[in-house]
């Protein structure tokens, strides 16, 4: 086994160097004190791990190579490992292959990685005699044939590796955040939730995908209890409080409380938000959220359940079915000036449902829904007030359809304790 020498410098070096500089004094001095024999010869730092399989499997070709030109080159082991690593390592080695490493290696090093940065293994520097960097290398070009060229010509121009220059990564901090290891950007797909955010407008906001990067969903400062509605809802229903039913111990963390609206924020809403990769789809995005918050929630046990209930039902005067869509592009337009109303050109009756529960008619007495049993296509022009349902009927009069307040059918969204 080879003799281990632990790494140790008086003075940063002040930059990296490359193919062609030459070493300041102090580097050349450095290199012979650690290993004498290197003085006067071509040397080759062999910069290795003992995770990297490369690596390890060049040790028999190195020591071939050291012995067949012992007279003019020094190879020299480096990495960055602590002598014990190195040693139980080699214990293993030699148990398994037979052999170890029988070269003077520098290890616990950070001296000569400040002097050749990389990023990758199994990393060579070829040093001149004089001190001058000839080659940076990775394995493929370590051979007898280059060496025997290189120390006859010493101009030999050998293939060089270069590696990416070297990200910050902190091991103890989130990857990404604050820049540690990428940049926001880099990300194709995150999931990632905080609690109440001080300062932060509440909202919630949706980006569809596109040709980089799949459909996004982001809130802020919301409840837990809205969070439930957008996951189970997928952004195509809108439960109205009367499709809720919350039956648990304790509903503090689900449902606002008016007489201390700060304090219950604060302990009671979350920043949430899910980007999905490129190709997913909205089904998806949401398929993905309620696993999400089951795994963030798991107190809770949520799912969509048949209930009767009032409602304001949309539903057929007649059997005719003026409504039904001509064909061509599909288009949807709500203005929310009084009077300016709907237009849905080959498009679904439920994104008029979605838009009135949602948006227009949230506030109502009784829940919006379909009970037309259509299942195809509209063309829909509603001049009308969309806040208004008696405006509404007068609007979906022409097309024979009306919102009637009766009971039917409805999903309702059940959140209970977990058994």
């Amino acid at each position: 086994m080879g003799f281990f020498v632990s790494a140790a410098y008086g003075q940063k070096p002040e930059r990296a160097y490359q193919i062609g500089d030459t070493l300041p004094f102090s580097a050349r001095t450095y290199i012979a004190s650690q290993v004498p024999s290197s003085q006067g010869k071509l040397v080759v730092l062999d910069f290795w791990a003992s995770w990297c399989s490369p690596c390890v499997a060049m040790i028999p070709k190195m020591q071939a190579l050291q012995k067949e030109f012992a007279s003019e080159l020094v190879i020299i082991p480096v990495t960055y490992q602590s002598k014990a690593e190195v040693e139980t390592f080699q214990n293993r080695l030699k148990r398994q292959k037979g052999y170890s490493i029988e070269l003077a290696q520098l290890v616990a090093d950070s001296v000569l990685h400040a002097l050749f940065p990389h990023t990758s293994l199994p990393h060579y520097v070829w040093i001149s005699p004089e001190g001058r960097v000839l080659a940076i290398t990775d394995q493929k070009q370590v051979n007898a044939l280059s060496l025997q060229t290189l120390l006859k010509q010493p101009s030999l121009a050998l293939k060089e590796k270069r590696d990416a220059p070297r990200v910050a990564y902190r091991k103890d901090k989130p990857l990404v955040f604050e820049g540690n290891g990428a940049q926001p950007s880099q990300l194709f797909y995150h999931s990632l939730a905080t609690g109440f955010v001080s300062g932060l407008s509440a909202g919630v906001s949706f980006l569809s995908g596109d040709s980089t990067k799949g459909p996004r969903v982001s809130f802020r400062n919301v409840s837990l209890k809205k969070l439930y509605e957008w996951a189970y809802g997928q952004r195509r229903d809108f439960f109205h409080r009367d499709r809720i039913e919350v039956t648990v111990r304790d509903s503090t963390p689900l449902l606002f409380q008016i007489d201390d609206y700060k304090t219950w924020m604060k302990a009671h809403t979350y920043c949430y938000e899910l980007q999905m990769p490129k190709g997913a789809s909205e089904a998806d995005l949401f398929a993905a959220m309620r696993q999400d918050v089951a795994r963030l929630f798991p107190s809770y046990q949520v799912r969509l359940q048949t209930r009767m209930r009032r409602c304001y039902a949309l539903s057929r005067l007649s059997e005719k079915q003026p409504y039904q869509s001509k064909g061509g592009p599909s288009n949807i337009a709500f203005d929310c000036f009084e009077g300016q109303g709907a237009q849905l050109k080959n498009e679904s009756l439920s994104k008029l449902i979605a838009n009135l529960s949602g948006f227009y008619q949230q506030n109502s007495r009784l829940p919006f829904c379909d009970a037309t049993a259509y299942q195809g296509r509209v063309d829909l022009q509603l001049r009308c007030s969309l806040s208004s349902v008696t405006d509404l009927n007068r609007a979906l009069a022409v097309y024979d359809l009306a919102f009637l307040e009766k009971e039917v059918p409805v999903s309702v969204l059940v959140i209970q304790d977990q058994n």
